[in-house]
Formats: C-alpha cells, sequence, structure tokens
C-alpha cells in the first residue's frame, strides 16, 4: 500500500523512552549558521510559492526561544511560523504520542486537522 511519504506510529506512549528530567526540554546549542543559510536558500529558491513553517507538537514542551533566528526570517519575509511545540492540547497529553517526540496515529491524524483548519484560516 502507497503512504506517500507518511506512516505514523502506532502504539501507545512508552514511558521508558521519556527521557528521566522532567518539564520542558531547553537547548543551549549555538544557532547552527550553516543550517540558518539552508532555510535561508529554500525560501530564495521557492520563487513565489507560499511557504509556512511549522513545528509540532511535543509530549515535553519545549524552549521554543531556539527558533528565534527562524521566526526572525519569516517575520521579515512575511511567512507565517506556527509553533505548536508547547500546545496545551497535546504537551502531556500521552493519549497522543509514542514517545517524548513522536505522536502516534491518534495524534498525528489529530494534529493534521487542526493544523489544516489554521491553514484553511490563512488563505
Amino acid at each position: 500500500s502507497r503512504d506517500d511519504g507518511f506512516s505514523p506510529l502506532k502504539g501507545d506512549l512508552d514511558h521508558t523512552k521519556i527521557r528521566a528530567t522532567e518539564g520542558v526540554i531547553t537547548y543551549n546549542s549555538p544557532i547552527d549558521d550553516l543550517k540558518i543559510s539552508y532555510i535561508q536558500k529554500m525560501i530564495e529558491e521557492a520563487q513565489g510559492a507560499k511557504i509556512y513553517f511549522v513545528v509540532s507538537p511535543i509530549w515535553y514542551g519545549m524552549d521554543s526561544t531556539q527558533f528565534q533566528p527562524i521566526k526572525s526570517i519569516c517575520a521579515e519575509k512575511g511567512i507565517p511560523f506556527f509553533d505548536y511545540s508547547n500546545d496545551l492540547k497535546y504537551v502531556h497529553h500521552d493519549e497522543y504520542f509514542v514517545d517524548g517526540s513522536h505522536m502516534n496515529e491518534q495524534g498525528a491524524n489529530e494534529f493534521t486537522k487542526d493544523l489544516v483548519a489554521l491553514l484553511r484560516k490563512q488563505r
């Protein structure tokens, strides 16, 4: 059968795959200039196509300050940036995840519905 690039993960949250530290994930890594340059190049090569940047939900929640360079680029270029990483509908809701970072089929379907509804409003 065809999945067109998407095969949802099956199953329920396995708490053994959750990091031992509680709370929001924080990243103290420096900004990767190479990744930023690739994002800028991708935007330039889109040649008028409508682009959206989306951060999917994560079970832990996330320190979204790491996205500030991308948010700045998006703001400068008029590109919508949607951050679901801390969306209370999803954060710590076991029924939507198989581990701390990956949604299961139920979560992926629910998130897709939310994202489609949001994108329809953007037209």
